[in-house]
């Protein structure tokens, strides 16, 4: 059996804006560099055969700590990115509600096969996930694995293994 462990990354300052981060780069704050660096020495008596991220900066970052103690490399995995959020990303939730008030009555309604405009939908997130998770489970049989990914991908993953909406 792989031992598979997601760590979501640390902290942005655009976590802290409450903006939309989707597919767009925001580096890890201060706390978020922190909290990798934490990360780092939490697992340095761990060993994995494998270190896998979402190749948007903030997972790197993450990961970066934590294979600080660790002679592996980081292979980074689109199919670990957070969902594309399309024209809400870089926006609070104020600002979609005045540039796109149907667009986000829609998102917040959960339908899985909702796409904000240029965005994805949670289905599509499933669709690569799964995809990533039948390579790893292929590739890596027995093998200690971790996945430096994101909130929302955790979230969508966790609920579909557990039968969740």
């Amino acid at each position: 059996m792989t031992d598979l462990i997601f760590i979501r990354h640390g902290r942005t300052a655009w976590n802290e804006e409450g903006r939309f981060q989707g597919h767009l780069n925001s580096d890890l704050n201060e706390v978020g560099l922190a909290q990798a660096s934490a990360l780092g020495k939490r697992f340095a008596h761990k060993s994995f055969d494998h270190v896998y991220s979402s190749d948007l900066g903030r997972a790197r970052q993450t990961a970066a700590a934590l294979t600080e103690f660790h002679d592996v490399s980081i292979v980074e995995e689109t199919a670990l990115r957070e969902r594309c959020m399309g024209v809400f990303q870089g926006r609070t939730s104020t600002e979609i509600t005045q540039d796109h008030a149907d667009s986000w009555k829609l998102f917040l309604e959960k339908d899985p096969e909702y796409r904000m405009p240029e965005g994805e939908s949670i289905n599509d997130v499933l669709v690569r996930a799964h995809s990533f998770l039948e390579r790893v489970q292929q590739d890596h049989a027995g093998q200690q694995v971790a996945a430096v990914t994101h909130g929302g991908w955790i979230r969508v993953v966790i609920k579909d293994l557990l039968g969740l909406d």
